[in-house]
């Protein structure tokens, strides 16, 4: 009886962490149905029996256990709580592997890319080290940005940039003759743009060839390619790649036809299209690979969330998935630079533009946006307010910018989903709910409820300054938003511990200053931009999925849960210290002196 009544219990304490009560009453029946058998043949049952559970259990403790020898409860934790774990590994792993000379750094470009540095690239690294550049090696960004570029002859680019700084396409000119930068006009009346340009070029000009550059001055993207177009790019920008001659390089440049802009009387057209305030989806997925959701052929496909995003509820787990248009194609009607915006002139052919920032269908150069470089927008330390006496709750501001609404469109766009999500009474919000069993090794241990007003009462500060680009959409829009409230100072941000981050026309220029003030941004955008190996998801801040339903789990668990309110400080404050180190002016010049080598 001493033996049976032993198997029982362990039966019973294996079972009741591994299978549940279904499972653990079955093997019970099945206990007790030898109890009628022979003496023998039950002594045999019971011993392999034991053996075999035996054997499970090893394996299960084994499998509970992680790298450091503790029992592991992440399928018990909050959602959460693994990604940030997953976020900030990852993010250890590249700290560590950073080059610390130039022969290390000169090795690890030809592991990455296969091919040598661009010339001058030890007098960018010596830039780059008086500067403390702290992710010496992480680049990445300009690599794939400038790739299908190599599948064209120089002088087919140079051709292309003459002919757009020739002609009134809405871009501003630059060039580099001699080591000296040159403004060369055109383009808007964005003066910070034109002069935090040619301030950061003149730092390293010396070091650069005779060049033209022609820049974005518009909000929303230029160039998008054909995936057919730009594949075959690619893969002749690698052939390229491969033939280079790595006895017969020499540390210089090669010299080109780098001429002035052709005068606008050689010039019969442009090739930038004009369809502002048109529907742009269809020619902005002309980029997207052919099996993807954005090119089916009826035109309905379902987003693929489960490249990018959790479940439940949706939580991020990899913020290039979740911004590639490609995947999402629900963004059509979303996101106002597919869906009317107010300019757009594109081009299908591949031209070097520099915007300050682009969707992911679309073969901009992204490069250090000048709004930050001139402070624009900034974060003022003598207005600093301490965590714990900022506001527990998600605060945001802001117009209706991002598309022009026209028959109601505005209910599908991007800002007044979220925040009619957040604010209208009859929009239902979900929170999540830790199952009573929760059990290692297995996954069910959270579940969505629909929540009521009590228990999210209080957690969001989320309004409108300003009703705008709708026309006869806005009497609807002012009704449905009926708290439109004054725009605050921009300080009064740095008073509360959440700040909601959200596109506009293109990029948001309050990021780098959210960044800086020790709140956690929640940063939900579809346009990259060049910190995108820098900053890091869910170590210096929140990303958000497209539509947000999300968040008011997260400030829930951030304000309501003791591993959240660790968490969420602690995000707050790296992000902050990371910003000090990373995105600095000086930052921007290193950047922008290893684009223009490149």
């Amino acid at each position: 009886m001493h033996l049976r009544s032993g198997l029982l219990t362990f039966i019973d304490s294996l079972y009741s962490g591994v299978t549940g009560a279904d499972a653990r009453s079955t093997w019970r029946h099945q206990y007790q149905l030898l109890q009628g058998a022979q003496p023998q043949k039950t002594k045999r049952i019971l011993t392999w029996t034991g053996l075999v559970a035996g054997a499970i259990m090893t394996l299960w403790f084994l499998a509970s256990y992680n790298s450091h020898g503790a029992l592991d409860k992440r399928s018990c934790e909050h959602p959460v709580v693994r990604l940030v774990s997953d976020a900030q590994r990852a993010f250890n792993e590249t700290m560590q592997r950073q080059s610390t000379t130039l022969e290390e750094a000169v090795a690890e470009y030809h592991r990455r890319y296969n091919m040598p540095p661009p010339p001058h690239f030890d007098e960018w690294y010596a830039f780059a080290t008086a500067r403390n550049t702290v992710l010496i090696d992480e680049f990445d960004t300009i690599y794939h940005a400038l790739q299908p570029f190599w599948g064209l002859q120089p002088s087919t680019i140079r051709s292309r940039v003459r002919e757009d700084l020739g002609y009134n396409n809405f871009v501003m000119g630059a060039a580099v003759r001699d080591g000296r930068v040159m403004h060369l006009g055109n383009g808007g009346q964005q003066e910070f743009q034109k002069d935090a340009t040619i301030k950061i070029l003149e730092k390293f000009a010396q070091w650069l060839p005779d060049m033209l550059l022609e820049f974005n001055v518009h909000d929303e993207p230029r160039v998008a390619v054909p995936h057919e177009e730009l594949h075959r790019l690619i893969t002749k920008g690698y052939e390229t790649q491969a033939r280079l001659d790595h006895h017969a390089l020499v540390n210089g440049f090669s010299k080109g036809d780098a001429h002035d802009p052709l005068p606008p009387e050689e010039i019969y057209t442009t090739r930038f299209n004009d369809i502002q305030r048109q529907e742009t989806w269809l020619f902005s997925r002309l980029s997207c690979p052919p099996d993807t959701p954005a090119r089916s052929l009826d035109g309905n496909a379902p987003d693929n969330s489960s490249a990018f995003a959790l479940e439940p509820l949706g939580f991020i787990f990899n913020q290039t998935a979740a911004s590639d248009m490609c995947n999402s194609p629900s963004l059509r009607h979303r996101l106002g630079v597919f869906y009317r915006p107010n300019s757009f002139k594109v081009t299908n052919e591949l031209t070097p533009v520099f915007s300050m920032s682009h969707p992911s269908s679309f073969q901009d150069i992204a490069y250090p946006s000048p709004f930050y470089y001139e402070g624009v927008s900034q974060y003022d330390e003598n207005t600093a307010v301490e965590w714990e006496n900022k506001k527990p709750q998600l605060y945001w501001r802001g117009g209706t910018t991002g598309g022009h609404s026209i028959g109601g469109a505005w209910q599908n766009f991007q800002r007044q989903r979220i925040i009619g999500n957040l604010t209208h009474p009859q929009s239902p919000q979900y929170l999540l709910q830790r199952k009573n069993v929760c059990r290692p090794g297995r996954t069910e241990g959270w579940e969505v409820q629909q929540a009521n007003q009590t228990q999210l009462d209080g957690l969001f500060d989320t309004h409108f300054v300003e009703i705008k680009d709708c026309d006869e959409d806005c009497p609807a829009e002012e009704q449905f938003f009926d708290d439109i409230r004054e725009p605050d100072p921009r300080e009064e941000a740095w008073k509360y511990r959440y700040l909601l981050d959200m596109d506009g026309h293109a990029y948001s220029g309050r990021f780098y200053a959210f960044m800086r003030s020790k709140s956690v941004p929640f940063k939900l955008t579809f346009f990259r931009e060049w910190h995108e190996d820098i900053l890091i998801p869910w170590v210096h801040y929140v990303p958000i999925n497209k539509d947000g339903t999300e968040i008011p789990e997260l400030v829930r668990f951030f304000e309501q849960d003791p591993t959240g309110q660790q968490i969420a400080r602690s995000i707050g404050q790296d992000g902050q210290d990371w910003a000090a180190r990373t995105i600095r002016n000086d930052d921007i010049d290193v950047y922008m002196f290893r684009l223009y080598l490149e």
